[in-house]
């Protein structure tokens, strides 16, 4: 897979200009595929997007994803997640585990769209978002470029799922009631490609949701350990991209009350093992849950919590 790699420019103005402001490091097991140690992030000194430039190309990546999901369905989610909590709450990933978040979403979902319909959860990695969806009343369709994960949802579930590009899939015009994309954004090569699509397939008055990191990084160096991100957004971002895409923005935060039920779970769990340094990160993520102010490592506070949640409408 050596050098491929490509310079990309800023998604969501086109300009070109952009300087540097961190690096990702790639993991040693990960480096065969990527073809180096680390990647460089810029930012756009235009817009203000932060991006991976050069970054790994979409058939570098389609590589990265099957050898990520080349054991799905071999584990329990939920087993999982009750076991590595805090893994899972830092890449956001217990939002599409924990039955508590994922009721309290599609309840949402469910009165801004009106009614239940159809949902496309676009990227939906193991499958257990769009299991809960099809199972509280939804019709359900799922996307992704994992073609292992695909088959795996559809011969244990028997769900309508694709693999592949979003945009190349042709799915028919104001079709669906909700759209979702959670802990997806940041991972696609053209975000402003997708959310118009997410637009042209979404009925009108349909909803959407999206889900992802924040982080947005004033005032400090980013250093990260994840190469499959190629946009590192910030609220600011998000709502951009969703009003360029021809969304209304119904609501843009980074202040999470959903999120404070698990990183209690995480203080309590921490208190009881008597671990001071997991309690002290407990309750320093439970507090940044609640107030929406990240703490960096130097005591400067950036803006905004841990995730970007966003709710917006055709």
């Amino acid at each position: 897979m050596a050098d491929e790699l490509e310079e990309v420019g800023c998604n969501f103005c086109g300009s070109s200009e952009a300087r540097k402001i961190g690096r990702v490091k790639v993991e040693p097991k990960f480096q065969d595929i990527f073809s180096r140690a680390e990647l460089d992030i810029v930012k756009c000194k235009k817009c203000g997007l932060a991006y991976t430039s050069p970054r790994p190309t979409d058939a570098t990546l389609k590589v990265y994803y099957e050898r990520c999901y080349s054991d799905v369905g071999s584990k329990d989610p939920l087993e999982e997640m009750r076991s590595n909590k805090e893994t899972m709450l830092c890449g956001g990933g217990y939002t599409t585990y924990d039955t508590r978040y994922t009721g309290w979403l599609l309840g949402v979902i469910t009165r801004l769209a009106g009614r239940k319909g159809r949902l496309l959860d676009i990227g939906f990695g193991e499958g257990q978002f769009v299991r809960f969806a099809s199972a509280n009343g939804w019709s359900v369709s799922g996307q992704e470029v994992s073609e292992e994960a695909v088959e795996h949802i559809k011969k244990a579930y028997g769900l309508d799922v694709k693999a592949g590009d979003l945009r190349e899939l042709r799915l028919p015009s104001e079709s669906f009631e909700a759209v979702t994309m959670i802990n997806v954004i940041e991972h696609l090569s053209d975000p402003i490609g997708y959310l118009k699509e997410a637009h042209r397939i979404l009925k009108k008055g349909g909803v959407l949701y999206i889900s992802t990191v924040n982080a947005h990084t004033s005032r400090r160096p980013v250093e990260l350990v994840i190469p499959e991100h190629l946009y590192h957004f910030s609220a600011e971002a998000i709502g951009k991209m969703l009003r360029k895409s021809g969304f209304e923005v119904l609501e843009l935060t980074t202040r999470n009350h959903r999120d404070l039920e698990m990183n209690t779970e995480i203080l309590r769990d921490s208190l009881q093992a008597r671990k001071p340094v997991a309690t002290f990160l407990a309750f320093k993520r439970l507090f940044e849950a609640a107030f929406g102010i990240c703490i960096g490592i130097r005591g400067l506070p950036f803006d905004g919590g841990p995730r970007i949640t966003a709710f917006a409408r055709k």
